[in-house]
């Protein structure tokens, strides 16, 4: 039987070994790929889907708190977090960030409340405990405008099931919100915030808000 000269049949089709920096290259593309699409399919807004955390303004009062999300990144924290204060600080623009680098579910406190009213509709297709129990299982949690639902008790409850879900099984809650720190824990009530507490850090943002400066 005759043998066959793979590297003269290689030459002949102009084949090229591929080197190992090559295939580590492009393993690297494919994960960025593949991270960017978990991304933009995690609910966070279509306004965030390109930007980095290069672009959080130096000039804002709150680069502490921008330089605390880097390390909590770089860290791939486990622990709660809340982001609370002044409007149009980069609250919303860090809780994505969050999930650009660490993956996970973004949601706005209000869309998740429509989702378990809706879920008495005889169309519905998930009933009331399969929203909770979906949003309690999520490795990695971003709740933002908490606080602006419209209705407090249903949303303090839906909350309660889901945080306390996500905190028996150790699973990272970032909760935004307008109010202040106070005002916060006063609203979601001390059976919520006892469940936070010790496994929270607590990011205060002030200032002006970026959009009336003429920033997303």
């Amino acid at each position: 039987m005759e043998s066959i000269n793979f590297a003269e049949l290689a030459k002949q089709m102009n084949f090229s070994p591929v080197s190992e920096e090559e295939i580590q290259e492009r393993d690297r593309k494919e994960r960025e790929e593949q991270k960017q699409q978990n991304f933009e399919n995690s609910g966070v807004g279509k306004r965030y889907w390109n930007l980095t955390m290069d672009d959080f303004s130096e000039a804002s009062e709150n680069r502490d708190n921008m330089k605390a999300i880097a390390e909590y990144i770089e860290s791939k924290s486990m622990d709660n977090l809340w982001m609370v204060g002044a409007t149009g600080t980069g609250k919303t623009f860090l809780g994505a960030m969050i999930i650009r680098e660490l993956g996970g579910v973004y949601v706005k406190s209000y869309q998740l409340i429509n989702d378990v009213l809706m879920s008495a509709s005889y169309s519905a297709k998930e009933s009331v405990n399969e929203i909770v129990n979906r949003y309690a299982g999520y490795r990695r949690l971003v709740i933002d405008e908490v606080g602006k639902s419209g209705n407090k008790d249903t949303e303090v409850n839906i909350l309660w099931q889901i945080l306390n879900e996500r905190y028996e099984n150790e699973l990272p809650t970032v909760m935004i919100s307008n109010l202040s720190k106070a005002d916060l824990a006063n609203y979601l009530g001390g059976h919520i915030v006892d469940r936070f507490a010790g496994c929270t850090k607590a990011l205060v943002f002030t200032g002006d808000s970026w959009r009336q400066n003429g920033r997303d």
